[in-house]
């Protein structure tokens, strides 16, 4: 019978020792497939968390830089009793602020829907501020109210050069007026595009962040280096 000892290996020990190493596989693959997923989720997290503290810090530092702005007494002398739009433009118009800390510099007022006095680079100009600013108009100016002229307000607005991080301050009266409520602000816009996100990862150590506008982002929620 020695010629069926063939048979008798393979029947008795390759079979299941084959079948045994593809069970194995199956089951590495999938551990690996779950390690991946597992990274692939960790991953996004920390994207989600960068972008989380880039958009802080930019609404932080658009604040601050509100605030200090609408509160120069050479700011208000230039926009009370009537704005001068020239000195607006050379001076919140430079290239050294504008397109760098922020991407539209606008004078507005209380009750009138086109700004009095605006610089930006070269876009399509604001001719109503609500409807630039959408919903986050109100928000903002309602926020301001009854409030001292040294508070700023900060929202998200959805406009329409897209998403974007809104400082408003009121800029308050010259001296001689003390006592009269501020009726126009300063509002800065900063968009919330690839610079800056690309400005930020390098702090972050992360790489290929980018924005997508809700017309580009693919189905089932886009890749992991998107935003």
């Amino acid at each position: 019978m020695r010629h069926l000892l063939g048979w008798r290996f393979i029947i008795a020990i390759a079979l299941p020792l084959f079948l045994a190493a593809l069970g194995a596989l199956s089951l590495t693959t999938d551990l690996l497939d779950r390690v991946s997923d597992t990274a692939n989720l960790a991953e996004n997290s920390r994207n989600r968390e960068v972008v989380q503290r880039v958009l802080k810090t930019a609404e932080g530092d658009l604040a601050r830089l509100a605030r200090l702005n609408a509160t120069w007494d050479e700011a208000r002398a230039h926009v009370y009793p009537a704005v001068d739009a020239a000195w607006l433009s050379s001076t919140w118009g430079n290239s050294t602020s504008l397109g760098q800390s922020y991407d539209r510099a606008l004078v507005i007022e209380r009750g009138r829907p086109e700004p009095l006095a605006a610089t930006s680079l070269p876009r399509e100009p604001v001719r109503n501020v609500e409807g630039y600013l959408g919903s986050a108009y109100d928000v903002l100016l309602n926020s301001l109210s009854n409030k001292a002229a040294s508070n700023v307000a900060t929202s998200f607005a959805a406009t329409p050069d897209g998403p974007a991080v809104v400082a408003v301050a009121p800029i308050g009266p010259a001296a001689s007026s003390e006592g009269t409520a501020p009726s126009r602000y300063l509002v800065l816009v900063r968009l919330l595009n690839d610079k800056v996100l690309s400005v930020a990862q390098s702090g972050y150590l992360v790489n290929g962040l980018r924005v997508v506008l809700p017309e580009e982002t693919p189905p089932n929620g886009g890749d992991r280096d998107r935003c």
